[in-house]
């Protein structure tokens, strides 16, 4: 891509997608422009999360690079305001301010600023541009002064303070072209690798990073960035005390959160943690400046709760919120979706009836479980090695019916389970060996919408026999059958000698 100097005479400032101060430090070559002239605007939004310095885009071949490192950003919409007489009002009734001074009142001021203004508005395409043309290149015979605000910001991105444009711009075919950077916020979850909602067991501790990008310009003049304000928003899990750690730009060496001005709090209602970045406090200036431009990782620790509710992933939401150029810019971006799931069965009888007091341990894998908690309140799961340990403490918990027959288990990851029959109501028969085992699939609806129903049959008589329809009380009854086509044979063979 061949990009001429002159068509790129403003200064490029990368600063979380914004040109400050029309310029400020290069300014534009003159040229003369005839009233009534117009010039097109030419926004090309690019995702600068990877590039993380000031870029003068006065020199072609740096732009070119630019280009080649930053991807770009569709569907951000821009509004561009003609605030002239505003500015140049501003210049005659404040002799002793600079335009510098102005230009860091007006972004800061924004809002009044552009107040009952009529923008002109584009919104950027796949390949990330977004032209507005038709703009004055003259306003009541002084050169034109723009304001440009990003009024929609893609999902997953934060947008752009308000930057000001000053004609003129010496250009050969009327377009101004800007390149703002708008800088991408992402959170991750780094457990497990599976793509999709992630299943997870209550009690699991589970690994997060976020990722944001100090502006460059964060100690720029006005103060114009006010604050920042993360919350990690999350529905059921708790945040794992103390887990936090912060890198700059991957840094193998974690920075303390208080080193870059930070304060932490818990805030509960939902709101795992919330950070307030202040860039307005005299004493963190210079944390500020030496971090500006620098990616801030964040990872910490969540842990999976009984609030985390089957089959229902849960809230997993980052809100960044800046309060810059006097507006307050909010981002909101969807992690992945973690859920669990569960098991719910029904004993009952023969005859349909509901057996209370049914008991089952829970295997996996081998393993057994013992839930912390009591069911189906449980806070988390142990997997025991042995089904009858001689230490109590290490006794998988058993499962029990309900006066209704029915015994529910939240919060389990997806798998193939097996229920084992340790208690049978009285009355019944008593399964043995593999007709004591009953396959369970839990997955997706298994707990809200599915149960599993097992049968147990009354006893005839004393003792205890395997379930009906079981392996084993199939050999019984064909072996009674032999046996009584057996007597049936002899008794007739019998009387045919007597005969």
């Amino acid at each position: 891509m061949k990009h001429q100097a002159k068509h790129l005479a403003l200064a490029l400032i990368m600063v979380l997608g914004t040109i400050i101060g029309a310029v400020g430090a290069l300014r534009p070559v003159v040229t003369t422009a005839a009233d009534g002239d117009s010039v097109t605007i030419q926004v090309n939004k690019r995702d600068g999360a990877g590039l993380n310095q000031v870029v003068d885009n006065s020199n072609a071949a740096d732009v070119d690079k630019m280009l080649q490192d930053t991807k770009p950003v569709a569907g951000a919409t821009f509004s561009i305001y003609n605030i002239s007489d505003k500015f140049y009002s501003e210049i005659k009734n404040k002799p002793d301010k600079s335009r510098d001074e102005l230009i860091a009142e007006a972004i800061f001021n924004s809002g009044t600023y552009t107040a009952g203004i009529e923008p002109s508005t584009g919104t950027t395409g796949a390949d990330g541009v977004a032209n507005i043309p038709g703009l004055p290149e003259k306003t009541s015979s002084n050169y034109s002064v723009f304001m440009v605000k990003e009024t929609g910001t893609p999902k997953g991105h934060y947008g752009s303070v308000p930057f000001i444009i000053i004609l003129p711009i010496e250009n050969e075919d009327g377009v101004v072209r800007v390149y703002p950077k708008n800088y991408q916020v992402s959170k991750r979850l780094l457990t497990g690798t599976e793509d999709g909602p992630r299943d997870f067991e209550v009690g699991t501790e589970l690994e997060y990073q976020v990722d944001f990008t100090i502006p460059t310009d964060i100690t720029r003049p006005q103060n114009a960035y006010i604050n920042f304000t993360i919350l990690d928003k999350m529905t059921g899990v708790d945040y794992v005390k103390d887990s936090l750690a912060v890198y700059l730009d991957g840094a193998e060496t974690a920075t303390p959160l208080a080193d870059l001005g930070g304060v932490l709090t818990e805030p509960g209602n939902g709101t795992i943690w919330k950070i307030v970045l202040a860039p307005t406090d005299p004493q963190r200036a210079g944390i500020y400046k030496d971090n500006a431009g620098k990616t801030v990782s964040l990872k910490y620790k969540v842990k999976t709760t009984q609030a985390l509710v089957p089959d229902n992933a849960a809230m997993n939401e980052l809100t960044f919120q800046n309060f810059s150029g006097g507006q307050n810019h909010t981002t909101k971006v969807d992690s992945t979706a973690i859920i669990t799931g569960g098991m719910k069965i029904m004993k009952v009888n023969e005859e349909g009836e509901k057996l209370k007091d049914a008991g089952f341990v829970l295997s996996l894998g081998g393993k057994y479980a013992r839930f912390e908690g009591t069911l189906p309140n449980i806070t988390g799961v142990t997997w025991v090695d042995e089904l009858a340990p001689s230490d109590d403490a290490d006794k998988p918990t058993v499962i029990r019916t309900d006066e209704n027959g029915l015994a529910a288990v939240p919060g389990l990851k997806y798998g193939d389970y097996t229920l084992i029959e340790v208690e049978t109501p009285e009355g019944h028969l008593v399964p043995k060996d593999d007709d004591a085992k009953f396959d369970y699939t839990v997955a997706f609806e298994t707990y809200s919408k599915d149960q599993k129903t097992i049968t147990n049959y009354k006893t005839m008589g004393n003792g205890s026999l395997p379930s009906t329809g079981s392996i084993g009380l199939i050999a019984i009854v064909l072996i009674g059958l032999v046996l009584l086509i057996g007597a049936f044979f002899l008794r007739n063979k019998k009387n045919d000698k007597t005969a």
